[in-house]
């Protein structure tokens, strides 16, 4: 007789329906205690987030120990969850006026973030990993407005030194993942296409058509690494980049009724040009004909004797 009750696979989803469930309520619920008892001092911000901080972690260890994939897919959003609390545990203590001291706190969130992906090599804990990683360099690097300076003036800061950093760590991550120095290495791949092009775009309110250049050029590189890696995900952000970025630059620098011409010309003949190649080198080479067994006969017997 065959059992009527649910399997494994409708059990461990209503674990996860369960669990995710009572993960969000819980954080409401947490938000909601905080807010009602901020009045009395940031003792009990303090006290509320490293307690989250800690249950989460707590939970995820205790979860993910059953060894089921899902449930380590759960273990990896209670831990991501709590490197957020200890991020804001630590923001709370520490209250960076500076960015010396946001430094300190993105440090700190960066170990713990290290520490957790040390022991669970998935791609939340990287992502917490490198946000933290980021953040820290780049906390010198980007400008402190001043008040009004927006509103009034309409004055962009520099971003040029943000904009190369982040560039340069993307490209970094990128790297690590693609010669398999960090795990998920697809994780890495992508995170680090994601940065290279949005460095370009924060260097873009400094200077437009280069910048876009930047971005179409590195849009070319990502969809080669991509296609090395047979990774679509990075083949599909490298053609994004290239396509506005040469799209962008090109609108930059077409000007008047005999550039528009010429920009439509050179454009469909680039394009006429991939057609034509496309169809003469992605033609699949028609198999050979079978002819049957081609093993050579064994060779004729000896003269007897």
């Amino acid at each position: 007789m065959q059992p009527t009750g649910p399997t494994q696979d409708q059990r461990i989803t209503i674990v996860e329906i369960l669990g995710y469930t009572g993960t969000a309520i819980a954080l409401v619920g947490t938000g909601a205690v905080v807010g009602t008892f901020t009045s009395g001092g940031r003792e009990v911000t303090l006290f509320v987030s490293i307690l989250l901080a800690a249950a989460l972690f707590v939970a995820g260890l205790v979860v993910g120990a059953a060894g089921n994939k899902r449930l380590q897919r759960m273990q990896s959003v209670l831990w991501f969850l709590s490197v957020s609390a200890f991020q804001a545990f630590m923001g709370a203590l520490i209250e960076p006026s500076s960015k010396g001291s946001l430094f300190v706190v993105l440090v700190l969130t960066g170990a713990v973030a290290a520490a957790l992906w040390f022991l669970l090599r998935r791609s939340l804990q990287q992502l917490a990993l490198y946000g933290a990683v980021l953040g820290a360099v780049l906390v010198f690097a980007v400008p402190e407005p001043t008040f009004g300076v927006f509103s009034f003036l309409g004055g962009i800061p520099d971003l040029s030194a943000t904009a190369i950093l982040s560039m340069l760590v993307g490209g970094g991550w990128l790297a690590l993942g693609l010669f398999g120095l960090i795990t998920p290495p697809r994780t890495a791949m992508v995170l680090g296409s994601l940065t290279v092009l949005i460095g370009t775009l924060i260097l873009a309110s400094q200077i437009e058509e280069g910048a876009f250049l930047l971005m179409a050029v590195a849009g070319a590189a990502l969809l080669t690494i991509g296609n090395m890696r047979s990774d679509r995900a990075v083949s599909g952000i490298g053609i994004v980049g290239l396509l506005l970025g040469a799209a962008v630059f090109f609108g930059e620098i077409v000007s008047g009724n005999a550039g528009s011409v010429i920009a439509l010309v050179v454009g469909v003949g680039i394009l006429l040009a991939a057609i034509l190649l496309g169809r003469s080198w992605g033609a699949v080479p028609a198999e050979l004909p079978s002819f049957g067994d081609i093993t050579p006969p064994p060779p004729p017997p000896g003269p007897s004797v």
